[in-house]
């Protein structure tokens, strides 16, 4: 019999084109699948062709002004400039430190968002990564939607605002899932 693990991922990246953006940020908790906290990863990311851009996006790339703003504020692009590391570099360190846990395809990507939008951004630039995950996601997103839809958004508490970083907000959606499933109980 196979384990199986969660791995709630969050991205920050610079805009949500998988095949143009960047990712500038990923975190990473893996659980049982009872919700229990095996360990955590993080880390931010100075994307490869940014070198000279002194502390922010290099100035010919047309990013959204809302992304700009909200990296902005939560001091992301600044923190990247300061300690990034390149894609490949996270990438390796986050499969090294996984092989740690577990083996390929044990681990099943969660968070919010993860199937429509973190799932493509890793395909496309941690394609190495992708290959330890299962091919289905748990996504809390589209739980709080369907109970909203049928009438029982009474499972579900209101989010706290989402600070705009990795760590931050994976640790909010797990959160979620397990309020959902304290009141499913």
């Amino acid at each position: 019999m196979m384990n199986e693990f969660l791995l709630w991922t969050d991205l920050e990246t610079s805009g949500t084109d998988e095949n143009r953006d960047k990712i500038l940020e990923i975190a990473c908790i893996v659980t049982s699948t009872g919700l229990e906290e095996l360990g955590a990863y993080e880390a931010v990311i100075w994307p490869d062709g940014w070198e000279d851009a002194a502390g922010s996006p290099p100035a010919s790339l047309d990013i959204d002004p809302y992304v700009m703003k909200m990296h902005t504020d939560s001091h992301l692009w600044e923190d990247c400039a300061q300690s990034g590391v390149s894609v490949r570099a996270a990438e390796a360190e986050l499969i090294r430190w996984l092989g740690l846990v577990g083996k390929k395809h044990e681990f099943v990507l969660a968070g919010s968002g993860v199937s429509h939008f973190d799932r493509r951004f890793l395909a496309a630039q941690m394609p190495d990564l992708t290959g330890w995950l299962k091919y289905y996601s748990i996504d809390v997103g589209v739980l709080r939607r369907t109970l909203g839809l049928i009438g029982r958004d009474d499972l579900v508490r209101p989010a706290p605002d989402k600070p705009h970083r990795a760590m931050a907000d994976v640790r909010i959606h797990l959160d979620e899932l397990r309020q959902m499933k304290q009141a499913l109980a």
